[in-house]
Formats: C-alpha cells, sequence, structure tokens
C-alpha cells in the first residue's frame, strides 16, 4: 500500500468513524404526553410507589419557585456526571420530564439525554408549568422559592 491510500484511509477514519457510536437521539424519539396522561400516572403512582418519577431540569431557584409536586430538580449536568444509573430515578417504571412550557429545550435536552442513557419509558410532558398553572393545579414551593 503506497502512503497515499494509507494517509486517505487515516483520513476517513477520522471522518466517519466518530457517527459510529451510539445512535443520536432527535426530537422525533420523544414521547410527549398530556396533562391527563401525568396526572394519571402520578395517580398509579399513589397507589404503587416507584410507578413514577417526575423530573424538572430547570435552574434551582426556577424549581424552588414552583415546581409540579412530587418532582425532583434534576439538572441536565448532574446527569452528564453520574457513572451508571441514577438512583434517583432508576427503578421506576416510568419517567417524565417537564419544563416551562412545551418550547422548552431544558425538558427536551433531557428527555433525550434519559433516551441515550438507555432509560426506559421516558416521557415528556409537553405543557409544562404553564399548562399545569392554567389547568388551576397548585405548585409546590422549596425553601428559598
Amino acid at each position: 500500500m503506497n502512503r497515499l491510500m494509507v494517509w486517505a484511509l487515516l483520513a476517513s477514519m477520522v471522518v466517519f468513524l466518530p457517527g459510529c457510536g451510539a445512535p443520536r437521539t432527535d426530537d422525533t424519539d420523544i414521547t410527549v404526553i398530556d396533562l391527563t396522561t401525568l396526572r394519571s400516572a402520578m395517580e398509579e403512582d399513589r397507589k404503587s410507589p416507584k410507578h413514577l418519577v417526575i423530573i424538572d431540569p430547570r435552574p434551582g431557584a426556577k424549581f424552588a419557585e414552583g415546581h409540579i409536586p412530587g418532582s425532583i430538580n434534576l439538572r441536565l449536568p448532574d446527569v452528564d456526571r453520574v457513572e451508571g444509573r441514577n438512583p434517583a430515578i432508576a427503578g421506576h417504571h416510568m419517567i417524565v420530564v417537564y419544563g416551562q412550557d412545551p418550547a422548552s429545550a431544558v425538558a427536551k435536552g433531557m428527555t433525550k439525554k434519559l433516551i441515550e442513557l438507555r432509560y426506559k419509558r421516558v416521557k415528556m410532558y409537553g405543557g409544562g408549568i404553564t399548562d399545569w398553572e392554567a389547568a388551576g393545579l397548585v405548585l409546590e414551593k422549596s425553601p428559598g422559592g
């Protein structure tokens, strides 16, 4: 093999191999649920703990101001730092992520990240806090919020 062929082979590996890893997740991989489905899952969780974990990936100050009752504040950088399964979410039958509203980039990002990490039954509550409040439902507050 001449040097030109070796360089061409090496160059093609640099270009094509990075895309050979885990498949990328995009918005079409996200299953969006509505308020009725979320409330039904919350009711099921009252009967059968570990059925549901609700994740609010918004900044801590926003979470403290008001969040869906029972949700946990888990930020995307925190998920990136965890090796293996996160005990706060592992073992639940369903994982629901929400953000401020249907356009919430942070909620979409968290949902896609959990799907990429191969968590099962990950859904996104599309309406977010805006829809929750519009339905007249109360928000839970944390100290400082």
